[in-house]
């Protein structure tokens, strides 16, 4: 089988990039033919690609926003909508004839590279589902809005003098963003609809779609971790730790559906009962959003209680930060497998989460996965608060795979559907 693969590589690009350079990587040991790949680049900058990807995937081009698109002062939403397949990206080798294309995203920008890609060589296509890109049950979508709406609500309420540059960016949030992705969920499932194999990386996410992508999406335990990472958690895990001054951490991405607002009230309600509480918030941001969240805390008094740290990278002092966590708070909204959780339940250390699909779905019944009501931010606090009160917890070690293991269950389901 020859491949040819769409992606985001840069690892500072999340756990999807992760997740997709880890599989590319181990192509050739899984007994792919030939491989090659079309690194997409958020912008016009060099983008990080790890050495083990391109020895196993070399790059046969580039994918990236037209310059023209990308220069417009549109929102990043409104210009994948306009832009086409056919102009996001360039080839070097035009040689190359793969038997499938595959999508490791399903944002637009991939979706679009790889349908385009596919119908003019007349390869087979797949796309590896790696979060929901759309909701069949309407009180998911509700809940995900609301988050959106508390945290609006409490920037505003953080301003000394609303602005107009405030006014907009409220109006925009609150009334084009829903509309704009509710049309991108629209021109999503038409490109979906043209795939010949929809994977998913967890079984969660058919079941967040609905009822008409149930029987086409075949999911499977999509994420893993390589046997050295793994090793690596288990051995931190045997650390003695002492909580002489116990703290929290919230070990993720910095996005509003990561359910920041239910992080920072749910903080607010823990200090009034342990006023020395410690939050140290890790993970990247835009500019944007770590304003906003530094005046929020400065404004609830706060301060002293959320640490905002930022992007780590993933060194010793990265995983020695979460081991000696008392626990780790993930109010997140949006998930189809989550590393943070698997990590932290690896390492030893606790999690309060609220009840998602994905996380239920794959952690469901691991000891020391404390699941609340999703929203209830009074339950998420009550039980943050039981939790670091505790003397001792006892957390189970939740299942996980080894990434090898997962690319070549991935590369039989392809063989297996498109032969």
């Amino acid at each position: 089988m020859k491949t040819l693969e769409i992606a985001f590589l840069d690892p500072k690009a999340g756990g999807g990039a992760i997740r997709a350079s880890k599989i590319i990587a181990l192509r050739r040991l899984t007994g792919v033919e030939d491989c090659r790949t079309i690194p997409i680049i958020p912008q016009l900058d060099d983008i990080r690609i790890p050495a083990n990807v391109l020895e196993s995937c070399p790059p046969i081009g580039l994918a990236f926003l037209p310059a023209l698109i990308q220069r417009t002062p549109l929102p990043e939403r409104w210009k994948l909508l306009i832009a086409s397949g056919k102009s996001m990206y360039k080839l070097f080798n035009k040689s190359y004839n793969p038997d499938v294309v595959i999508s490791h995203h399903d944002t637009l920008e991939s979706l679009k590279i790889a349908s385009h890609i596919s119908r003019s060589l007349g390869s087979k296509s797949v796309v590896i589902l790696q979060l929901s890109q759309f909701y069949g049950d309407k009180s998911r979508f509700r809940k995900i809005q609301q988050a959106i709406d508390i945290y609006l609500a409490l920037i505003a309420s953080s301003l000394h003098k609303v602005t107009l540059q405030d006014l907009i960016y409220y109006s925009y949030m609150r009334l084009v963003v829903p509309a704009v992705r509710k049309l991108m969920w629209n021109v999503s499932r038409d490109l979906l609809r043209g795939f010949d194999l929809l994977l998913a990386a967890s079984p969660s996410i058919p079941l967040e779609m609905g009822d008409e992508w149930a029987s086409r999406v075949i999911s499977f335990q999509g994420c893993g971790l390589d046997q050295d990472e793994i090793e690596r958690l288990l051995k931190l895990r045997s650390l003695q730790t002492e909580f002489s001054k116990p703290y929290s951490v919230f070990p993720a991405r910095w996005a509003v559906t990561k359910g920041l607002a239910d992080l920072i009230l749910a903080s607010l309600l823990v200090k009034r009962s342990i006023p020395s509480f410690k939050l140290f918030m890790v993970g990247s941001s835009n500019k944007l959003i770590r304003s906003q969240i530094e005046r929020l805390v400065h404004r609830l008094g706060l301060k002293d209680n959320v640490v905002l740290l930022g992007y780590m990278r993933r060194d010793e002092d990265y995983w020695y930060l979460r081991r000696k966590a008392k626990l780790t708070i993930y109010p997140s909204h949006e998930d189809s497998f989550s590393y943070t959780v698997l990590e932290s339940l690896l390492l030893g250390v606790p999690v309060v989460a609220y009840n998602i699909p994905a996380l239920k779905l794959n952690y469901g019944g691991v000891e020391g996965l404390y699941l609340v009501e999703e929203s209830d931010i009074e339950a998420l606090a009550s039980k943050v608060l039981e939790v670091l009160e505790r003397r001792r917890v006892e957390v189970g070690i939740p299942p996980v795979r080894t990434n090898y293991e997962v690319a070549l269950e991935e590369k039989a389901l392809i063989e297996k559907a498109l032969s």
